[in-house]
């Protein structure tokens, strides 16, 4: 009976040990999944950041363009009404020579 005891708790001791090293396997796994999963994560977010930040810049660089479009056709409006302001006064001023003209035509 002594002996039969012995390699009972030897026996006994062997299966608490593999199961021991089995819970340490199942916990290292699942340690191991959860890192994975946070690093996919990090991964995921540091992508979103990534496409944050292009749109941003694209954003910028449309507004920063449409703003020079707009300062563009403010200066061709000042030319146009600068051309219209000189074409006005060149008519005004040849109509007043005219009159000038026939006024001294008729006044000699």
């Amino acid at each position: 009976p002594a002996p039969q005891r012995k390699s009972e708790k030897k026996s006994e001791k062997k299966s608490e040990k593999k199961e021991s090293n089995i819970q340490q396997i199942e916990e290292g796994n699942k340690i191991k999944e959860e890192n994975e999963r946070k690093e996919e994560e990090l991964r995921k977010q540091k992508e979103i950041e990534q496409e944050e930040k292009r749109l941003k810049e694209l954003q910028e660089r449309r507004e920063r363009e449409e703003e020079a479009m707009m300062k563009e056709k403010e200066q061709e409006k000042e030319i146009e009404q600068e051309l219209f302001s000189t074409v006005f006064m060149t008519n005004q001023s040849k109509k007043k020579k005219r009159r000038n003209r026939k006024v001294n035509k008729t006044s000699a």
